[in-house]
């Protein structure tokens, strides 16, 4: 069926992103491509999802559930390119024969009366299905959840959409009774996607003592129903969730003779989700002073036990049990009164069964000025995982691997104020991360109870290594020209590059970092304050 674009022409900005964009002919449906990709679904997710909501938001457009579905995929990790044909075939009995019993000539395109005689047999959903099925990582209910939701509560009419609905009565029925035999056609888990978005409901509740010099507390509890659904008005992380926690503090606020304060804290957690699988439970002890000369330190050691991740597959499985495991951090500050200060954190743990991480953040800030400060940090982490998601495969296995990461960044901030009117600040960190994969493994059992049982051997053909390197700089000149009314001028760049190698090198990596593809930004702020 015929648009007639040249009667509806518009105007678009010209949008870029660098982590996801989703391009479509309604605003609604790149928002539910974005729910997918927002909440840890990945572009095939968020293209089928987008393809079922504009059967809703957009019913008369050739490429919703009547109509078809060309894609073309390249797998840049794989260096693969797939193509998926969703092009119907005419129906059985569109003959010669057919048409010509009914006095037409040729094959009616429209628009007409006889337009629909030109339809091919709707292949957009099994093309749908196909890329959701080989490459996408969420379920089928999830993807239809955006469209269900627009169908249920209903979205803005447009003026195109309302002419195309004011059809007569009779051609309404038909279409009636078309649907209803396509609706006999389609997958039962498709006909049953409604209870995904059905009514949800969320809560909390606490009870806290956040006054007093000695002894302050906090209880909570709450909870998100599997239908709750608020990604129209803000981001949901998840749902189908019920928290606990728990906090105590004890408080030591007197000065004496080598401290200024002394505080320690207990904390408790728990989550689980609705099927009674407990996603969180651990408990964490810390302590913190504050000394005479205003140097400060704390530290913290936090347990956590044999919990389960009911998204260990992305979504796209079954989930596992991840082991229990454990964690020390500590800091220490000197006086940040000095025109140079000096931070560092720590942090390391383990579960003794092939995962460890540490990690180390020092900084130093120096002020020579009153009006210049320059301050530098260095954060390194290097993370082993021993059974860390690598990949749904078409054939239903579940692989995972031993990921051995490293990540570095270096950050540079600068802020200079020339005069109390103009100033000048200064931002910059590369950053570079690579992971190794080794160990191939297939969940067998997630819910086995020996680490052992949970995952077998597999032979792993690809190559999910990577090295990640990145640089971001932003550069800010402010000038109050009069009071209450300034001018902003920035310039920002970024730059990016991905390798499939796994192996971490810091000076080629970030010498890497200043030679990507580079993306640059320049704003210009102005305003005007008019004083009544």
């Amino acid at each position: 069926m015929e648009h007639h674009a040249a009667d509806w022409a518009t105007t678009r900005p010209v949008v870029a992103g660098t982590h996801g964009v989703v391009a479509a002919g309604h605003p609604l449906v790149s928002m539910a491509g974005m729910r997918m990709l927002l909440g840890g679904g990945n572009a095939f997710d968020a293209a089928v999802a987008a393809g079922f909501a504009a059967a809703v938001v957009e019913p008369t457009a050739s490429y919703t559930l009547c109509g078809e579905c060309v894609a073309l995929i390249h797998d840049a990790r794989r260096g693969e390119t797939h193509a998926v044909s969703g092009q119907g075939t005419a129906p059985g009995l569109a003959t010669i024969p057919f048409f010509r019993g009914r006095r037409l000539d040729r094959i009616p395109t429209g628009p007409g009366a006889d337009a629909h005689l030109s339809f091919t047999v709707p292949g957009a959903v099994d093309a749908y299905l196909t890329i959701l099925e080989r490459f996408g990582t969420r379920s089928v209910g999830e993807v239809l959840a955006p469209a269900v939701h627009y169908a249920e509560r209903g979205f803005p009419m447009y003026e195109y959409m309302h002419r195309m609905l004011a059809i007569p009565e009779t051609r309404r029925h038909r279409q009636e009774a078309t649907l209803r035999r396509w609706l006999e056609a389609l997958p039962e888990e498709v006909i049953q996607c409604r209870p995904v978005l059905s009514n949800g409901y969320a809560g909390s509740i606490g009870f806290s003592k956040i006054g007093g010099s000695k002894v302050r507390f906090n209880s909570n509890f709450g909870y998100k129903s599997p239908g709750f659904d608020i990604n129209d008005v803000g981001f949901l992380r998840r749902a189908d969730l019920r928290t606990m926690g728990n906090w105590l503090q004890r408080r030591y606020d007197t000065p004496s003779k080598y401290l200024r304060s002394f505080r320690y804290n207990l904390n408790q957690w728990g989550a689980w989700n609705y099927g009674g699988d407990r996603l969180e439970m651990g408990g964490n002890v810390n302590a913190h002073w504050v000394f005479a000369n205003n140097w400060s330190t704390g530290m913290g050691f936090n347990l956590n036990a044999r919990n389960f991740d009911d998204r260990a597959t992305r979504g796209g499985g079954p989930g596992a049990y991840y082991n229990p495991n454990w964690n020390y951090w500590s800091y220490q500050n000197t006086d940040d009164r000095k025109p140079v200060t000096v931070s560092n954190f720590l942090n390391v743990g383990g579960d003794h069964l092939g995962t460890h991480w540490a990690g180390v953040s020092p900084s130093v800030t120096f002020r020579p000025t009153s009006f210049l400060s320059l301050s530098q940090g260095i954060d390194w982490n290097h993370n082993v995982q021993d059974s860390q998601w690598v990949e749904n495969t078409a054939d239903g296995r579940y692989v995972f691997g031993r990921l051995d990461q490293t990540t570095v960044s270096l950050t540079t901030r600068v802020n200079y104020t020339i005069t109390p009117n103009l100033t000048v600040q200064i931002y910059a960190a590369p950053f570079v991360s690579a992971g190794d994969y080794t160990n191939f493994k297939q969940l067998v059992n997630g819910r086995a109870a020996r680490y052992e049982d949970r995952y077998a051997p597999v032979f792993y053909a690809s190559n999910p290594d990577f090295n990640y390197r990145s640089f971001r700089t932003t550069n800010v000149l402010r000038w109050e020209y009069k009071p209450g009314s300034a001018l902003f001028v920035v310039w920002q760049q970024g730059r990016e590059a991905v390798y499939d190698v796994g192996r971490f090198r810091f000076g080629p990596d970030f010498n890497g970092t200043f030679s990507a593809p580079a993306r640059n930004a320049f704003l210009v702020k102005w305003s005007y304050w008019i004083n009544p």
